[in-house]
């Protein structure tokens, strides 16, 4: 698969300098047109060539195939939550039932420990 700034290519494109070409999602190209004429920018003026990376190409690929990385970090996040949760309960149940064992085999008479309260 080959996509040109995030969107796959299915017909013959032309690429300008500064298109991010993509090869299988992970082998990304800045191209550029040597015979593509450059200006000098005038005081104030902004290039029109994206500052891309790795990261810009692939959120971009990301973002045109509509996949929104913000909500899928969330649900990510709300998985591992509830995993978190989970796994703490039998944690805290499992150490429960080993620290009562351990308070039996303490005891004089293999009973947990006794608390008696005196009214006054």
């Amino acid at each position: 698969m080959v996509y040109v700034n995030g969107r796959l290519v299915r017909e013959p494109t032309e690429l300008q300098t500064g298109s991010r070409v993509i090869l299988a999602k992970s082998h990304v190209f800045r191209f550029t047109n040597p015979s593509q004429p450059t200006r000098k920018l005038g005081p104030g003026e902004e290039s029109a060539v994206v500052n891309s990376d790795w990261n810009f190409a692939q959120i971009e690929l990301l973002e045109k195939q509509g996949v929104d990385l913000k909500q899928e970090m969330e649900k990510r996040l709300v998985i591992l939550e509830e995993q978190y949760k989970k796994e703490k309960m039998e944690a805290d149940v499992l150490f429960e039932q080993q620290r009562q064992v351990q308070e039996s085999r303490n005891s004089p008479h293999g009973f947990p420990h006794l608390l008696t309260f005196t009214l006054l």
